[in-house]
Order: structure tokens, then sequence, then C-alpha cells
């Protein structure tokens, strides 16, 4: 494949370390191959900065969202991060993939202990080792790039 698949890499990134872990995952994901945006590396922090920078940060952050091909999602915690569920229904609607990784002890069953706008919406990993074989298998897959329809949408209700 010439062109290299484009990875939206989301989660709350609030204290450094969630800011770190967010680091770490998207470096272990450009180690595969892929291509990748982690908003608060490529477009800043919205802390401290006036309103202008806050919605430059946002269409910066959307249209990277319509640029990706596909969104891996960082679900640790009780509940998801609000700008993360912005951020996924954005790419759901789109029909493109999304790929979460929750390692978060305190989470059970990922189909009843997320709202189920999430656990539908979203494949869902409780390891980076699992998610990072499932990236790989998805990087050996030349279709892929040009499949834009989201497996989530097909399942038969």
């Amino acid at each position: 494949m010439n062109e290299k698949i484009i990875v939206y890499v989301a989660g709350p990134l609030f204290s450094p370390a969630e800011r770190r872990y967010l680091e770490e995952v998207t470096n272990q994901i450009e180690d595969l191959g892929f291509k990748t945006y982690l908003p608060h590396r490529d477009a800043g922090l919205a802390i401290n900065i006036k309103e202008i920078g806050k919605k430059l940060i946002f269409k910066k952050n959307l249209e990277e969202i319509n640029k990706a091909n596909m969104m891996v999602v960082i679900l640790n915690g009780l509940d998801v991060d609000s700008g993360t569920a912005f951020e996924m229904g954005c790419c759901f609607m789109q029909r493109k993939p999304i790929y979460g990784l929750v390692e978060d002890i305190r989470i059970g069953d990922v189909n009843s202990d997320f709202n189920l706008m999430i656990s539908y919406s979203t494949k869902i990993f409780q390891s980076k080792k699992t998610l990072f074989n499932e990236l790989q298998t998805i990087l050996k897959n030349d279709s892929f790039k040009n499949n834009t329809d989201h497996p989530l949408h097909n399942e038969s209700t």
C-alpha cells in the first residue's frame, strides 16, 4: 500500500498521565506503520488560550476526523470522556470504523459496562496486544483504505 492509513487517536487528555498514555498508544500505532493524528500533540491543548484558539483547535480536530480512515479511542474510566464521545459520533456517522481500548480494571463486561451508544459503535479491546493484533491485520488488507463501510452499520439488529 503506497498511502498510509490515517488513524485519529482520541481519549481523555486532562492530566499528564492521560496524555502520556495517549502518546504511548499513538507511538505504538505509528510503529505498526500507520499515520496518526493525536489532538493535543498535533493541534494543541485548549488550556489558557483565547476563544479564537479553542475554535481553531475544534476546527482542526474536525478536519482531521474527516481525513482519517479510522479511529482508535481510549475508553478508560467509569464513563467515556464527553469530547471523545463527540469525536466517536463524528467518525461513526462517516461510516468509519472505531476501535476502542479499555485497560481499566473497573470495566468487566464491555458490552454492559458502557453506554449502548458506545458499545454498539465501537469494536472494543481489553488489551493493547489484542488491539495491535487487529491493527496489524488491517494493514495486511489492501482494500481497507477505500472501505469506509463501518462493520457495525452492517450488522442485523
